[in-house]
């Protein structure tokens, strides 16, 4: 029988930083939906982030090629966060893009350790929350837009909030799913905050102002220093 083995190489994720200022301020950081990208992401999230946020967009590692257009060119490409291969290996290698954008932001002294977000639409989602509840630490707040809410295992050392906004008629995420598994993370002190906005699966005007709204509100509270400072990578 064959055996699967594995060759380590090194990859090369770009991505995009956008500043207010030269001093430490909140940071987001925005993580796009298959088949996108951190131009677009970026672009798209731009009316719901509060102007006092350092902004950074990335890109997810997996390369692929879109049905093209009438009139297109060029084939067309997108990129993903994640291959069905291994779900571990996806994990992986989405939180090693995290930590190391958040740790180069906070030792070039423009991020504030104590106000990280992340703000990801449909694919990246459920990897935000477990990055997010796995107590590292680091993350202040997660906003997930139409994707899913697992049911994370919890650090008992989290002080992580979510705000999960769902689109009423969204056909890829059930809202029954996403109430049940909030009350689970809630049973384990998780606090979590669901929108349900008039849409399908889409990052419409409505949900830009509940986000807008939720990270005014979460950034300008006093962070709980004993569970979300960044620690040394």
């Amino acid at each position: 029988m064959a055996k699967v083995r594995n060759i380590d190489i090194s990859m090369s994720v770009p991505w995009l930083y956008r500043g207010t200022s030269n001093v430490p301020s909140p940071l987001i950081i925005l993580l796009h939906g298959y088949g996108g990208n951190m131009e677009q992401m970026m672009r798209i999230s731009e009316d719901c982030i509060p102007s006092t946020f350092g902004v950074a967009s990335v890109q997810g590692p997996h390369q692929h090629t879109k049905p093209t257009r009438i009139g297109d060119s060029a084939p067309r490409v997108g990129f993903g966060w994640g291959r069905a291969f291994s779900e571990q290996h996806n994990a992986c290698v989405h939180h090693r893009i995290l930590d190391t954008v958040i740790s180069a932001l906070v030792e070039e002294h423009l991020a504030d350790p104590d106000n990280v977000f992340l703000l990801g639409f449909s694919e990246p989602v459920p990897w935000n929350y477990q990055y997010a509840l796995s107590g590292r630490n680091r993350i202040r707040g997660v906003v997930g837009v139409c994707g899913e809410l697992p049911r994370s295992r919890v650090s008992n050392t989290t002080h992580t909030a979510i705000l999960h906004v769902c689109g009423s008629s969204d056909p890829h995420n059930a809202l029954s799913v996403a109430f049940e598994n909030a009350s689970y993370l809630k049973g384990n002190n998780v606090e979590v905050e669901i929108q349900v906005e008039e849409g399908a699966h889409e990052f419409n005007a409505g949900m830009k102002e509940s986000v807008k709204a939720w990270l005014g509100s979460s950034s300008a509270k006093q962070p709980d220093k004993s569970g979300c400072s960044v620690d040394p990578a």
